[in-house]
């Protein structure tokens, strides 16, 4: 059913009191996602109070938003020092008519390019008069964002590694997708597999003891690995480059499209998390938003109410309740928030 708890979360204990958590917006969809989590938690009596935000003034240690524009995205991350989405599929045991396969794979997108879009472009426009002392200063701003991609990249490794080695699994993979050193590559490109190789080359030992293998292939070999072979990949890894996007359109796409995909932004540190879902802004499916809320309940020690919820959107879906963006699928976005809410 419902997988409410992934890559680790920070929980704490409220007990007898309601808790303000930021519900960050940002479009139309987001607006009816909100109104529909909020009428979930209102009937649930979950002592928690949903309170509309921008990625700019949301606020705490666990934020739950809509879907996320590039924009969005990099405002929380350069804000919380978030280094990763992380994105999983929750199709399994929901939808047994669904045409798409049941996908264990987790992807982890670091976030450090798509955050700091001036390491892309650092460019200072130079004076004549003070050439020497304009380009020095270019290449200074090169050589920290640099410093900070690398930390960034390794965060993610490290998440994903960490993740891998939590899982009771008698084998797990690890799959890099990158583009090779050289022919093409951006700067970022280069940065990240010399990152991916450096960390995972350090822990080897380590990784091994558990049974666990890391592959660097490039985005012509890992899509038809993952559309063909889903089951031999627990994590894959990619940067926030044309690449890097293109395969978490192919991820979210194999977990049964952007509805059925459940989302955060987070980090190795884990200090803030933000849950979210992946719809497209004509995807009604709000399964990836309840499951991104359930999430949420059990980062805040809610896990009784987290199971609550889940065990309702699972009867909704056993009764034939099916959101009209699933194939056979009539039920609309506010009728399906509608009829999780009867059975709580």
């Amino acid at each position: 059913g419902i997988n409410a708890e992934y890559m680790g979360g920070v929980v704490t204990s409220i007990v007898g009191m309601s808790r303000k958590i930021s519900f960050v917006s940002g479009t139309k969809l987001g607006d009816r996602l909100f109104e529909g989590v909020s009428k979930i938690f209102q009937a649930a009596k979950v002592p928690v109070e949903l309170t509309k935000a921008t990625a700019k003034n949301c606020t705490g240690k666990h934020i739950l938003a809509g879907p996320l524009c590039s924009s969005g995205e990099a405002e929380l991350a350069n804000r919380f020092g978030l280094s990763s989405k992380v994105t999983l599929g929750v199709n399994s045991g929901l939808y047994p008519a669904s045409i798409y396969p049941t996908l264990p794979a987790i992807s982890v997108r670091n976030l450090y390019a798509i955050s700091n879009p001036t390491f892309k472009s650092s460019v200072i426009p130079i004076d004549k008069n003070d050439a020497e002392h304009q380009i020095a200063a270019q290449k200074s701003i090169h050589s920290f964002f640099a410093a900070e991609a690398r930390k960034s990249l390794a965060n993610s490794l490290q998440l994903a590694c960490n993740s891998a080695m939590e899982r009771k699994a008698d084998r797990s993979s690890i799959l890099v997708v990158h583009k090779p050193l050289g022919d093409q590559t951006s700067v970022f490109d280069d940065i990240f597999s010399q990152v991916a190789k450096a960390e995972t080359d350090a822990r080897a030992d380590e990784l091994r003891s558990r049974s666990i293998t890391v592959e660097f292939t490039s985005i012509a070999k890992a899509w038809p690995r993952l559309v063909m072979y889903p089951e031999t990949i627990a994590f894959i890894v990619f940067p926030s480059t044309q690449h890097g996007f293109e395969m978490e359109k192919l991820f979210v796409g194999l977990c049964g499209g952007t509805g059925m995909a459940v989302q955060r932004l987070t980090s190795l540190e884990k200090s803030v998390a933000v849950y979210t879902c992946n719809n497209a802004d004509d995807n009604e499916n709000p399964t990836g938003m309840l499951t991104a809320a359930s999430d949420l309940l059990v980062a805040l020690g809610l896990n009784d109410d987290a199971t609550k919820i889940g065990k309702a959107v699972q009867a909704t879906y056993a009764s034939k309740t099916v959101p009209k963006d699933l194939p056979g699928g009539d039920s609309t976005l506010e009728a399906f928030f509608e009829a999780v809410a009867k059975k709580l």
